[in-house]
């Protein structure tokens, strides 16, 4: 029986998807079959069978393989509904001054690996999950296979917001990611006070609670610390006005702006805070996610900040409109925009 590195995957029959050997036709290299087991990365050659049919385009193909699965569904833990790195910002917000460039390394495996937050993604959604209610994709992210691992789930929240371009649509995702359909994938985070989990469309970014019996796309994901218990305690220190998230590295101003405001004057508001002698800006669309607290509701944040059950603005334009803009409603949680002109709550960061 073959094990992988990290952890082992046995020998059972399931779905892997790799990419494409661009050749056309079975052969030797690429995916070969050794002993009982139908192995992506380990045919030697002699002993090993023709590959499934390629794909001249560099498709994806499907190898029969999956992991040991006890029938536990929900694999990431509680932990990991909060942000434990810095957020990606996709290159409009970053020219606008926004720190931390998304980045992502093509492991030429079938998988993605985000530089800045350091998790694995699947490159293309597997067709096993291309589709389906929650359950069955929250197994089928648990029963993957790929790249030799076998701790693959479903993304929370916060993690599935990670990977949204918004300076792209249909699909609102970096290139680098392969096959995205512009339509709703499943997160594995319960809505708070409700028998639904949080879904995001993949045609611009916004999301909504799903039902569970919806019918929707799934990208699985690994990795995440299990060490980080979100706030608090530990996670956010509060001082002069401020709370600093020790995960994100990012410092709020722990009391929204004392009036409501347009979004074409929200930039300005921030710039002008002064608050704690430091330097204040509008935070991005994914920024302001990282504080969204999936447990509560109305409003949905830590009680460190002070909040209103409302919509706040980020400084994440809509992609070619001038008229709306990207903001986060702390009643739910939500991602949704808003027209520019409407007066909307401010929370600086810097």
């Amino acid at each position: 029986m073959i094990a992988f590195a990290g952890i082992g995957c046995d020998a059972v029959y399931g779905i892997q998807q790799l990419p494409g050997n661009g050749v056309g036709s079975g052969g030797d290299s690429g995916i070969g079959k050794d002993a009982s087991v139908t192995d992506s990365s380990m045919g030697d050659g002699t002993t090993g069978e023709d590959s499934a049919t390629g794909d001249d385009e560099g498709g994806f193909i499907d190898v029969r393989l999956t992991c040991p699965f006890d029938g536990a569904v929900g694999a990431a833990s509680a932990a990991l509904e909060w942000a434990e790195w810095p957020m990606p910002n996709d290159p409009t917000d970053v020219s606008a001054g926004a720190p931390n460039a998304e980045s992502y390394t093509n492991n030429f495996d079938g998988t993605v690996t985000d530089n800045i937050t350091k998790l694995m993604w699947m490159e293309s959604p597997s067709t096993v999950t291309d589709g389906d209610v929650f359950s069955n994709v929250d197994n089928d992210c648990a029963k993957l296979s790929l790249a030799g691992y076998c701790d693959w789930r479903l993304p929370t929240y916060v993690e599935l917001m990670s990977i949204v371009d918004f300076s792209e649509q249909s699909p609102a995702i970096n290139p680098a990611f392969k096959n995205t359909t512009p339509v709703a994938f499943w997160s594995s985070t319960p809505v708070a006070g409700a028998t639904q989990y949080w879904i995001v469309y993949f045609s611009d970014g916004h999301s909504v609670p799903g039902n569970v019996s919806g019918v929707h796309h799934a990208r699985c994901v690994r990795g995440g610390s299990a060490t980080d218990v979100g706030p608090p305690p530990g996670r956010y220190v509060v001082a002069n006005g401020t709370v600093q998230d020790s995960a994100t590295g990012l410092v709020w101003q722990q009391a929204s702006a004392s009036t409501s405001s347009s979004w074409t004057s929200a930039a300005g508001i921030c710039m002008g805070l002064g608050l704690d002698g430091e330097s204040w800006r509008l935070p991005t669309l994914g920024e302001l996610v990282t504080i969204v607290d999936v447990a509560q509701a109305s409003p949905a944040i830590d009680s460190v900040f002070t909040a209103v059950s409302k919509l706040y603005w980020s400084s994440t334009s809509v992609v070619g409109s001038t008229s709306s803009a990207w903001g986060v409603n702390f009643a739910t949680g939500d991602a949704t925009t808003g027209g520019a002109t409407n007066a909307y709550a401010v929370r600086c960061v810097q």
